[in-house]
């Protein structure tokens, strides 16, 4: 599910990201109503926008947009998850944190980054590896994680990312924790594409 303002900066890299794994993925794309992009048939993004009203980062907009991209999945017998019903059809948690997050103006609740996190946690602890696929550096005092530009972009940092740390994976070590890593500005395209044979190794 790709939440998008425009552009899709990095749509090359995640063009070859799925290469070759047709029919074993899913796209939906929900971009700002006021941008229409236009990918070529056979791209990955062809026919998978959504059209759908506003959406505003860090308000409700969002989770009402994550909602609805989780509904288009249920449309899908082949992609439908018991999680997805679920947080389409919850009022309770959504208004919970409509009430507190939005109208209270919490200074630590992102709605957009907390519901579903929470929602699942509440209801369906013992179902998932309770870990994220996604790799940030938390190098600074802030809610936002460090943004990587062209120059920081080397084999070193993709060795960091996929090979840096040990996790458990079905009662497993591992030192495969991560899929994906963020966050990286559009300038670190060039970059990445050069590294994509080590990017996309499953090995370390």
């Amino acid at each position: 599910m790709f939440l998008m303002k425009g552009p899709l900066p990095l749509g090359p890299l995640w063009e070859k990201f799925f290469e070759g794994y047709q029919g074993k993925y899913t796209i939906y794309v929900h971009s700002s109503p006021s941008y229409n992009a236009h990918y070529q048939e056979g791209s990955v993004f062809y026919d998978r926008r959504i059209p759908s009203k506003p959406v505003e980062w860090g308000q409700v907009s969002m989770i009402d947009a994550e909602r609805r991209l989780l509904a288009n999945t249920l449309l899908d017998p082949a992609n439908e998850r018991t999680l997805a019903s679920e947080v389409v059809a919850d009022a309770n948690y959504n208004h919970l944190f409509h009430d507190h997050c939005v109208r209270h103006e919490s200074p630590v609740c992102y709605i957009d980054e907390h519901y579903i996190p929470t929602f699942e946690n509440i209801l369906h602890l013992g179902t998932n590896a309770n870990r994220t696929v996604t790799w940030v550096h938390w190098s600074r005092d802030s809610p936002h994680p460090e943004m990587f530009h062209k120059g920081d972009v080397n084999s070193d940092l993709i060795r960091k990312i996929k090979c840096g740390e040990r996790c458990s994976y079905n009662g497993e070590t591992t030192t495969l924790c991560y899929l994906f890593g963020r966050k990286f500005e559009a300038d670190t395209l060039g970059p990445l594409m050069g590294l994509r044979s080590t990017l996309f190794c499953p090995n370390c």
